[in-house]
């Protein structure tokens, strides 16, 4: 099936995730569209694009994040983010870091809204939150509130 005919809501924080995680990301066609239909497989199947590509700056965001963050290269370690002394149920919160940049990521996969308090041990400073880019100064005892399916990603590049 489609993304969003197995993910629903929680589509685009998945899409976060497998940018952010280990690996190597893939944008499908007409995924940017988005598509929300099933492509024929091993068929042409044609894609009615149209001017507005509604996807397009999500995905533009991600690959510059992934462009701008060597700690986000295949190989590199995650490391859980603690919310609330615990690991999330239903949130995933990690974080991968290279010398002094930092990428944090808050997926909610649960239905309802959110409102974490986490551990920031060793990642400390300020952060640009790359789809808003506002600024925030992540200490000991921040807190976090995300919409269900929501996602943040913080950013914390010494380079840019």
């Amino acid at each position: 099936g489609t993304e969003y005919e197995k993910y629903g809501s929680r589509a685009k924080a998945l899409a976060v995730f497998s940018f952010t995680w280990g690996g190597i990301p893939l944008i499908y066609s007409g995924q940017e569209l988005p598509v929300s239909r099933r492509l024929a497989f091993f068929e042409k199947d044609t894609i009615e694009w149209t001017d507005e590509i509604a996807l397009h700056s999500f995905y533009k965001t991600l690959l510059q994040l992934r462009n701008n963050n060597r700690e986000l290269f295949s190989g590199m370690d995650c490391s859980p983010v603690y919310l609330n002394g615990e690991l999330g149920k239903n949130v995933m919160a990690f974080y991968r870091k290279s010398g002094k940049n930092a990428v944090i990521v808050f997926l909610n996969m649960n239905d309802s809204t959110i409102q974490y308090y986490f551990s920031t041990e060793g990642l400390e400073g300020s952060y640009t939150n790359i789809y808003t880019a506002e600024m925030v100064l992540l200490n000991e005892g921040s807190s976090i509130t995300i919409e269900p399916g929501g996602f943040v990603i913080f950013e914390k590049n010494a380079t840019t």
